[in-house]
């Protein structure tokens, strides 16, 4: 613009026409250009975002890491400990010192390599790539600072944000997803630099280390004031983070200082969902029925978070310090030219959402239905025609139900009292819901996305696992429903109470409390508009014909045995004051005891020819030490049960792929996301808590993995070693000297070392969602070779054989 202003002026002060009219014409031909440019250049970013926008719209698609995985996640601890033990060596410190930090890398690399290996980890992907721009920023005009710090994702709801000693950075989805802004994020990671760069991890180490040898040792009657020094250290360590994260990076770039006070605002209320939006009582219904008012508290829970808290027992100073110190810091800074969003709001408005979706599969991975459901009514005020928030929703339902179900909704569902803001309202409904009520409502959620999105499996599979769940347990068929709607029925009682009105005050009193009744008993109504759908009243009639069908088949099968039904009817039941009728088959539970005693018992033979080994595990402890897990010793001995995992597999012909984490290689990326995915799916597995087989919110995606592998079984086995301290070697003592024949015992019982060992095993089949093997064998003994390889031959030979 100054350019075209001064060739304007500059031919101004031409002579002629003639000499100033080409050059203007060149400069409006050059104006046009370049404002033609700048339109193609925004409407292909509008595009671009647009066309992101409207994926996001229609479904999402879980992000996956990308490109060549890191050394980081790749290399052994140990090779990384042996790394920088060499230099330790060279550092001319105390013979003390030295020690406790050899003791502190040891641990730090063991359990950072398991956090980068324990498929919670995403790199190379949007996120990164966002991040990454942000330290460019921060960290612009120091290069080889940059070049040591790297960013890591964890699969985490939480807020939380931790650099580690050796560079690296990690950001849990959870903190993505609740941020305000990039110069929010951008103030927290300048504060995770100072961390590294100051060496808060091992400096706060070596002080707990000196603290417990010191006359104020952890054992000593002091151990109180050992823990308020290192939380009042710990403090103190924060608010340097605070003020040189600031003062070094972040006041020298363009991000707006505003967005401090607001970064300790999303702290203060992490723990609330992603946004306060009013929960709408209509969300589950429509003109068909409607909950009842008393599902709904007449006020709710206030938000009580403080910024003041007692911090004495906390690694950080409280909130109201830390923004009364960068209060002081930044009042005389102008914020004036400085950006909120310096890559884009758009950009990161679509990854803040996308950090959201992620999240959401987390809380469903965890169980933590509850929330899940909040969070996917926020989310649909700007996605309402999602997929993947549908399934959400449906999977939320569900969860809560089979939990309801099981008595053991609290598992699945925080605390009334507990829950503040709108969350109060979820938590308050899915707590007054009945058992009956709540499966009505999930079947019918889970029809209609069945009916908008008919290609989906997932909501076929809720509708198989929950009608006959639904006519059994709660008695129920077609004709429990009415065909008119629930507005209709309250409407004509409306209508037949005003045609009684010159009656007596006592009928007319009567009549309304009929209406009323009638609005209170809203099941009846919650599939009025599907009663006349062929295909819905003809799975609801067959469930009920082959309930019928298998009662009477049951029946007359043990008529015999009604005694001893009755007295397991009795034993059978559910810990659930919410359930008006809750009842369990007794036979079906008596078989399935069965089932699973035949399955699980040694010398089973399952037939099973292929199987996938995820990740075997190996845990050596030495409890005679601190630290008592030895973690050398238990990634050698993890290396070495592979092995023998390998050889005993080829040794029963039984065909065998692993996903070992120890031996992913830089290229070995669609690996390492299978390994995410199949350490999502076992976390959601056992975090499910009741019996039956559950419908997995990843099933889908596992499906994936069972014909990229061409198995449907998943192998999980690992070994648990440990030595014991020898508690009687006091009383061996007492005993021989005290007896001397018994001497000779005395000793060879003091010397003899305690050992304890587990080898466990289990099948599962992925596609049911079910344990159909395990094997375990615990014995008092060491973890020798021989002892491991006949307990790994027995049992994969009994899952080869049929």
């Amino acid at each position: 613009m100054e350019i075209t202003i001064f060739a304007i002026r500059f031919c101004s002060k031409l002579k002629t026409k003639d000499q100033t009219k080409p050059i203007l014409t060149q400069i409006t031909t050059m104006k046009k250009y370049v404002f033609l440019c700048v339109i193609t250049f925004c409407v292909m970013n509008v595009q671009l975002f647009a066309q992101k926008q409207t994926a996001l719209q229609n479904d999402y698609s879980v992000v996956k890491s990308s490109g060549t995985i890191p050394d980081d996640i790749s290399s052994l601890f140990s090779s990384k400990f042996a790394k920088d033990l060499e230099d330790l060596k060279k550092s001319k410190i105390s013979r003390k010192e030295r020690l406790a930090k050899e003791k502190y890398l040891e641990q730090s690399h063991y359990y950072l390599n398991q956090m980068l290996t324990s498929g919670k980890i995403i790199y190379g992907s949007p996120f990164n790539a966002y991040l990454d721009k942000i330290l460019d920023k921060l960290l612009v005009n120091e290069p080889e600072l940059r070049s040591k710090i790297r960013i890591y994702i964890i699969k985490s709801p939480e807020v939380n944000a931790a650099a580690t000693s050796t560079g690296i950075i990690f950001v849990n989805l959870g903190l993505l997803a609740q941020s305000g802004s990039e110069s929010q994020l951008a103030y927290i990671l300048a504060h995770e630099i100072i961390h590294y760069t100051k060496d808060h991890n091992i400096t706060l180490y070596l002080e707990k280390d000196k603290l417990k040898r010191s006359k104020e040792g952890i054992r000593s009657s002091k151990s109180d004031n050992l823990l308020f020094k290192m939380h009042f250290r710990s403090r103190e360590m924060e608010s340097e983070a605070d003020e040189l994260g600031f003062k070094n990076y972040f006041s020298n770039s363009n991000y707006s200082i505003d967005q401090i006070f607001e970064t300790f605002d999303v702290l203060q209320y992490s723990y609330l969902p992603f946004d306060e939006i009013p929960f709408n009582q209509t969300y589950l219904t429509d003109s068909v029925f409607m909950f009842p008012n008393d599902l709904f508290p007449k006020t709710i829970n206030a938000i009580k978070a403080r910024d003041d808290y007692d911090d004495s027992e906390s690694t950080h100073p409280n909130l109201k310090k830390r923004r009364e110190t960068m209060s002081k810091l930044t009042e005389k800074i102008d914020n004036k030219g400085r950006e909120l969003n310096p890559q884009g709001k758009d950009q990161f408005l679509l990854l803040r959402d996308m950090a959201r979706f992620e999240c959401i599969r987390l809380n469903l991975i965890n169980n933590d239905f509850a929330e899940a459901f909040y969070n996917t009514w926020v989310m649909e005020q700007d996605y309402p025609n999602n997929l993947f928030l549908e399934k959400a929703k449906v999977a939320s339902l569900y969860g809560i139900c089979k939990y309801k179900k099981a008595g053991k909704t609290f598992d699945v569902i925080p605390s009334e009292k507990k829950t503040e803001g709108e969350m109060h309202k979820v938590v308050f409904l899915f707590s007054k819901l009945k058992g009956k009520e709540l499966y009505a409502a999930t079947i019918r959620n889970a029809w209609k996305a069945k009916t908008k999105y008919p290609q989906e499996e997932y909501f076929d599979n809720i509708l198989s696992s929950l009608f006959p769940e639904f006519v059994k347990n709660y008695k129920i068929s077609p004709s429990d429903f009415s065909k008119s709607t629930q507005n209709l029925v309250i409407n004509k009682a409306s209508e037949d109470s005003a045609k009684v009105s010159h009656q007596s005050r006592k009928l007319n009193n009567i009549q309304k409390k009929k209406s009323s009744s009638i609005d209170t008993d809203y099941i009846q109504y919650m599939f009025a508009d599907l009663m006349n759908n062929k295909d819905f009243i003809e799975i609801f009639s067959n469930t009920c014909d082959s309930i019928g069908s298998e009662k009477k088949k049951q029946a007359k099968n043990n008529i015999k045995n009604k005694g001893e039904e009755d007295e397991d009817e009795e034993t059978a039941t559910w810990d659930n004051s919410n359930e008006e009728d809750n009842e369990d088959d007794a036979f079906d539970i008596r078989e399935q005891r069965k089932i699973e005693k035949h399955n699980m018992s040694k010398g089973c033979r399952i037939g099973v020819g292929n199987v996938l080994v995820y990740n075997p595990f190996y845990k050596k402890f030495d409890f005679r030490y601190d630290p008592e897990l030895q973690f050398l010793e238990s990634e050698e001995r993890q290396i070495e049960f592979i092995e023998l995992y390998k050889d005993n597999a080829k040794r029963v012909g039984l065909q065998n792929k692993m996903i070992l984490p120890s031996e992913f290689s830089g290229l070995d990326q669609d690996i390492y996301n299978d390994h995410v995915l199949l350490n999502e799916w076992t976390d959601e597995f056992f975090n499910w808590k009741i019996k039956g087989e559950p419908v997995m919110f990843t099933s889908n995606e596992i499906s994936e993995i069972t014909q990229k592998y061409n198995t449907k079984y998943l192998d999980i086995t690992g070994v648990i070693s440990s030595r014991e301290k020898n508690y009687g070697s006091a009383a061996y003592l007492i005993v021989g000297i005290f007896v001397p024949y018994y001497l000779p015992f005395a000793i060879y019982g003091i010397c003899k070392p305690s050992f304890y060992t587990v080898y466990y095993n289990m099948l599962i089949d992925l596609e049911k969602g079910k344990v159909i093997f395990v094997t375990t064998a615990s014995l008092e003994r060491s973890d020798k070779k021989m002892f491991l390889n006949s307990k790994i031959y027995d049992s994969l030979n009994q899952i080869k054989s049929k």
